[in-house]
Parts: C-alpha cells; structure tokens; sequence
C-alpha cells in the first residue's frame, strides 16, 4: 500500500493485484501475438472521508474513520511488453487522468513507476520461453475528498472529487486503451484534440469574498456556481466560461456557445456532417 497526501482536503492511497479474469475474451482485450502483453486496469473509487465520529461508549478507544464511496471508473490498457525496450509509456496515458484528480507529478510519477515495476516483477518471475504470456495488473486508487472541520457533509460531498464532475475519459482515445460500451462508438479525431485543448482551469478560491473572476460566475448548462477545486473552461470563441465537465460533453453534440450561439469550432472541419 502507498500513501500520499495531496492538496487540502484531497488524499489518495493506491495498491496492486493480479487478476487473471481479465485475460478471458469477454473482457476484449487486443493482445499482441508472438510477444508477451501487460494489461494496465486503473480502478478508482471516488471516495468522501468524513469527519472522525467518537463514540460514548467505553470500551471504543479510537475515532472510525466514515467513508462513503460517491462513484468509481475504470481505464483500461493493454501495451505488448518487450524487456529490451524501456518502461511501458503507461504515465504518457493515464497522466491526463490522475492529474484530473489533482495529483501532482510526483505523486502521479510514484503510482505508474510502482504499477510498472509491480508488472515487471510479475514478468521475471514466469518463465522465460512463455512468449504469449499475459500479465493482468490492476491498479486500485482511492481518491478521497476529506470533510474538513467546520464543513457540512454536503458541502463536503459538493466540493468532491469524483467521476461526474470531470471530463470525459475518452477524449483520450488510443489503440491501446479499452473502452466500454459506452464509448465504443468511433468519434472524430479533430473533435476530440479540439476538446481536449480548451483551457482548464482549476478553481481554487476558497472564501466567497475573495476578489477573481469566479465573483457572479454561475455555469449556465447546470446553474450551479464554482466550487474549490472543480475545474472550469472558457471558451475562446467568445470568452463564456462554464464547468468543464459541462461543457465539454455539450460542444460534442453542438457546435454554438450555451451562452451566446456563437461558434466554437467548424462543424464542417471536426467531420461531424
């Protein structure tokens, strides 16, 4: 088990397992024939850590920690492994996403440099002429949002970090990623650099009365304002700022401005008619 501590309020523990049920063709995996293969499959609970509650009772000598796990995803990978080569480009993949749950780079360096020599381990320990050999590593991450003192449960639970409030895993769509059912269907190359381009902002003002741009800032695709740590976009078009995980799933169905009508990209040139 690896710990670390993250920003305020945020902390993260991960570990790792073998699974071999993952190597069954249910779970679709693309393997390269002839060499061995390691599978990368991040699973993530997103997690809100309640304050501590102390119990009356005598023969309770400690604080029990209250976890509530709010939602969980999962990416998947699959990279044919060859050790003459150098480490698998797994923190070329999964960057994007660890740093969606505001790690920082050496925290996100720890994680994949420990998932990859956890995978290697595995590797040398099989035997040497097993040249089809499948390696099923999961990665379990908990990313935990902690109550902090003087906050609600629901301001707790508002302000956390978890799957709905950040932008779509698949705007990173690769050959060696797996996708789900729900993302299976091929989207437009150009669509998918252009969403992953639009600035992301995290929001890190604390106190209502602090001066910034957050002041009066309401998202217009879900009528709720910024809170600590939610990222936000504004779109270059015309400068209208929204959730990122608002609008991001909105320009992949229309093209104008929620605000506005204006457009924020051709169409015609994202291939989408």
């Amino acid at each position: 088990m690896a710990d670390s501590t993250g920003r305020v309020g945020m902390e993260y523990n991960y570990q790792f397992w073998l699974d071999y049920g993952l190597i069954s063709e249910e779970h679709g995996y693309k393997l390269t024939l002839g060499v061995k293969n390691v599978i990368f499959e991040i699973r993530t609970n997103f997690i809100l850590r309640k304050k501590k509650i102390r119990h009356d009772c005598e023969d309770e000598d400690e604080d029990e920690d209250e976890d509530e796990i709010l939602d969980s995803e999962t990416l998947s990978f699959c990279f044919p492994y060859n050790t003459n080569d150098h480490t698998p480009p797994l923190l070329f993949f999964v960057c994007f996403r660890l740093a969606d749950y505001w790690m920082t780079r050496d925290e996100m360096d720890a994680l994949v440099n420990n998932a990859i020599d956890f995978a290697r381990r595995q590797m040398e320990a099989a035997h040497p002429q097993l040249t089809n050999l499948v390696v099923p590593v999961v990665v379990g991450v908990n990313v935990c949002t902690v109550q902090q003192e003087g906050e609600t449960v629901v301001e707790a639970r508002n302000r956390s970090i978890r799957a709905k409030h950040l932008v779509p895993a698949y705007l990173w769509q690769h050959p060696y990623f797996k996708m789900d059912e729900h993302t299976t269907r091929p989207k437009p190359p150009r669509l998918m650099s252009f969403l992953r381009l639009l600035p992301r902002i995290r929001n890190v003002v604390v106190d209502d009365d602090d001066d910034g741009d957050n002041d009066n800032f309401v998202c217009s695709i879900c009528s709720k304002n910024p809170w600590f740590g939610v990222q936000k976009t504004s779109l270059p078009c015309c400068g209208h700022t929204f959730h990122s995980h608002c609008v991001v799933p909105w320009l992949e169905h229309n093209h104008l401005c929620p605000s506005c009508h204006s457009p924020a990209y051709d169409p015609h040139y994202m291939n989408l008619f």
